[in-house]
């Protein structure tokens, strides 16, 4: 049998397969179950249409600002004059270098939260800082008060008095994912606003060493010197994250950049702005060793535990009962994840709340209720 012949036998049978794909649907299925929403094919045309992501950025890039700031330290003395020596002779030059300061530029970027002039950036960008300089997308260019801060997170808020100011575009319950397209907005090495793409490369980074609360997003965008509270937004132009730091061997961008969650960032500069600071709860259990895997399973636990060792005099869960030797299995109902867990879920509470913590003590569960006092900054 030849393949002409092969060929005219088998075309009644694709096409009538291809008739009852169109007829279910299945196939206009798939390409919109591929992108999601009709919203998204939509963004997708129009970014193979126009060849450019314009339509994204333009309503954005006015949200994104540029600081400077100046602050001042001691000059510090030559390494000679500490010399017992040398400390007779060059007196009057130690007077003279304690009299002396030093002027110390600082560079960064900040985030247009609110018309009224609220501004989000980083902590370390203002930090010391006796004069802060606003320069926006437009040119315009003005002084900023320092409105609140907060080290434990690398967060501040600032405050302009100009008009017409817009603010960024804000989804607070949007979830980043793996593999997002992203696009970080800020000044770096001063060079003026700039843009740059990438993707989202992680998710709930921790223990990178920077501040007490980590729980990064990771992108391969770049955050340079500079690029420090600039904006990390989505695809949709909406804002899921504060530029923040990087790792680099060279000082420059090497595809490990991250930034604060928005979530973070918004919670505590809502904070901020309406108390001037940033409250969180305090459980008073100051260290607690994981269980080890077999010692749980042999007490009946699926998840991690942790044995709490040490706690705080006459803190919160002391005055509730906890003991040391407590193994520490439920935070409001949910298990513990990691060692940052427990600090981490308990900040999201203000002081004053009542939670219950389920504990393990001589192989007998009890709810306790605890009032979580006030933690104190680090």
């Amino acid at each position: 049998m030849n393949i002409k012949n092969i060929l005219s036998k088998s075309t009644p049978f694709l096409i009538g397969i291809a008739c009852a794909l169109i007829i279910t649907g299945w196939l206009p299925k798939f390409q919109l179950s591929a992108l999601e929403s009709k919203e998204d094919l939509s963004n997708y045309h129009n970014i193979i249409k126009n060849n450019s992501f314009s339509h994204i950025l333009t309503p954005v890039l006015p949200s994104v600002v540029s600081i400077y700031s100046i602050s001042t330290e001691p000059k510090k003395d030559q390494p000679l004059l500490d010399d017992p020596l040398f400390q007779q002779q060059y007196t009057d030059q130690r007077k003279q270098n304690n009299q002396t300061i030093n002027k110390k530029s600082n560079l960064g970027s900040g985030i247009i939260l609110h018309e009224d002039g609220y501004i989000l950036t980083n902590y370390h960008v203002i930090k010391g800082a006796e004069k802060i300089t606003i320069l926006l997308a437009d040119g315009r260019e003005t002084h900023a008060q320092i409105i609140g801060t907060d080290r434990e997170t690398d967060l501040a808020v600032l405050k302009i008095k100009l008009s017409n100011l817009i603010a960024i575009k804000i989804e607070k319950n949007i979830q980043p994912k793996i593999g997002d397209l992203v696009f970080t907005i800020g000044n770096p090495y001063g060079v003026g606003q700039s843009v740059s793409m990438g993707i989202l490369s992680a998710t709930g980074r921790r223990q990178i060493g920077l501040v007490t609360y980590e729980n990064y997003l990771q992108t391969d965008a770049d955050i340079n010197p500079g690029s420090s509270g600039g904006a990390l937004i989505n695809a949709n132009g909406n804002l899921i994250g504060l530029n923040t730091a990087l790792i680099s061997k060279s000082g420059g961008s090497q595809g490990m950049g991250f930034s604060i969650p928005n979530y973070i960032a918004i919670d505590a500069a809502k904070q901020m702005i309406e108390n001037g600071k940033v409250t969180r709860g305090f459980l008073g259990i100051l260290n607690a060793t994981i269980l080890s895997v077999n010692e749980a399973q042999s007490l009946g636990i699926d998840f991690y535990a942790y044995r709490i060792t040490n706690l705080t005099k006459n803190g919160p869960s002391q005055k509730a009962g906890i003991l040391p030797g407590d193994i520490l299995t439920l935070i409001a109902g949910e298990p513990i994840l990691n060692p940052n867990h427990i600090r981490e879920k308990i900040a999201k509470y203000t002081p004053g709340t009542t939670i219950t913590v389920r504990i393990l003590r001589d192989k007998q569960t009890y709810d306790i209720d605890i009032i979580l006092g006030t933690r104190e900054k680090e």
